[in-house]
């Protein structure tokens, strides 16, 4: 399962300048997380995602794969449930 994100990872993302990887969510997909857990935006943001990395998320800008494992673990869920599909 981790050889297939880290896959997944290199295939559908962007570099920068240092050669990090970045990746995009899918807002639907954190939608239906959230709804499953009962959570809000601002529980989120009590769980320790900054308001301003969770609205770059939502937003469809792209983040750093820890970034987006530490919103999965604050939803309960797999990271590769909320990663935005290739070709979304």
């Amino acid at each position: 399962m981790f050889q297939s994100v880290l896959l997944y990872i290199h295939n559908s993302s962007k570099r920068n300048m240092k050669g990090v990887d970045y990746v995009k969510v899918d807002r639907k997909k954190i939608d239906i997380a959230r709804a499953r857990a009962c959570i809000k935006y601002k529980d989120l943001i009590k769980n320790g995602i900054p308001k301003g990395t969770l609205s770059r998320a939502l937003n469809g800008y792209d983040l750093r794969p820890e970034t987006i494992g530490k919103i999965a673990k604050a939803l309960g869920v797999d990271v590769t449930e909320i990663l935005l599909e290739e070709g979304s």
